[in-house]
């Protein structure tokens, strides 16, 4: 099969082009060469910004499938739809869970119940557009004004000359992850930390972290099957545990023995913005059973492989003043 990657290059990107490479496919990567990777396997690869894209597909050719990683504003994705339309077959796009209703909710932005149901793809979206365009802090890129992903699954999935296939991620994690979901638990528990300390509402709610070889898996098997053409799917663990259930669940696989401690509601700072009461218990069986995907990565070694990144990357993480706090709370207890 004939298959162009727009991206390709960042985080989740390289699994999937070599998992696409390694299935025998002809693969070309069109991205703008700022992260010149030798390790994609055999791909062909076309620098152009996505403003060059026309141009690009005329080096490329015509493809049986294109997959657009990186579209973040209605605008990239209707320059990447122009520039494909009539050269491929059909447009697979990486949209994501955060078009959901229950994650306006936790965002602030959005009316939602307590507790929210079980999420799958008939849920209900966010009836509010552009989540971040008041809350982007200074010196965020100017795109996250525009981001949404609604607009962007709507222009996909409308196309009448070219079948769509939207994948909706939660939150992935492993090792490249540029947003160091594991790091806060992976630095405590290699500084010997007695506990781990989460909010009562924070452990109780369900949250879909998702190993990032597992989503490669799941984006390449929605590339290659035609049975994708036309579908919307959830890419998230095969059950979203709570949070809770998950910091143990890490903690079991990198052999800590430390407890779990939870403390009263607004006691620890949480992440801005972010209201901890919702969760999102995300469905993910649809894809599983259409396109016969299965998870090639257990939980315990992704954590591991994940847990050596950080180990490797440890950047800022938790302070001493943190653990002040935290020892201050434990002591209360």
């Amino acid at each position: 099969m004939r298959i162009a990657v727009l991206g390709g290059t960042g985080f989740i990107g390289p699994y999937v082009v070599r998992r696409l490479a390694a299935g025998g496919h002809r693969v070309t990567v069109v991205h703008r060469g700022l992260q010149e990777r030798d390790d994609l396997g055999d791909v062909l690869h076309v620098h152009a910004d996505r403003s060059a894209l026309g141009a690009a597909m005329e080096e490329v050719g015509e493809a049986d499938v294109a997959l657009d990683m990186a579209p973040f504003t209605e605008a990239a994705a209707r320059l990447a739809v122009e520039a494909l339309r009539g050269r491929v077959g059909r447009l697979v796009v990486i949209s994501s869970v955060d078009v959901y209703r229950a994650f306006g909710a936790m965002l602030g932005v959005e009316e939602s119940p307590l507790p929210e149901p079980p999420v799958d793809e008939d849920s209900p979206l966010r009836s509010r557009l552009y989540p971040y365009r008041d809350s982007a802090p200074e010196g965020s890129p100017e795109w996250l004004r525009e981001y949404d992903k609604i607009p962007i699954e709507r222009l996909v999935m409308g196309d009448p000359e070219m079948p769509g296939t939207a994948l909706r991620l939660g939150a992935v994690y492993g090792p490249g992850d540029r947003q160091h979901r594991l790091r806060p638990l992976v630095a405590r528990i290699d500084d010997g930390r007695p506990a781990l300390l989460l909010e009562r509402t924070q452990a109780a709610a369900h949250y879909p972290y998702v190993y990032v070889e597992n989503v490669a898996a799941a984006i390449a098997a929605a590339v290659v099957d035609e049975r994708a053409a036309g579908r919307i799917y959830n890419v998230g663990p095969e059950r979203t545990p709570t949070v809770r259930a998950w910091t143990e669940a890490v903690a079991e696989a990198l052999g800590w023995s430390g407890r779990v401690v939870l403390v009263g509601d607004g006691t620890l700072e949480e992440a801005a913005g972010v209201d901890h009461r919702h969760g999102m218990d995300l469905v993910s069986a649809r894809i599983r059973a259409e396109l016969d995907v299965e998870d090639p990565v257990d939980f315990a070694t992704g954590v591991r492989r994940t847990a050596e990144y950080e180990r490797a990357h440890r950047g800022d993480g938790p302070t001493r003043e943190d653990y002040a706090r935290e020892d201050r709370l434990l002591a209360a207890l």
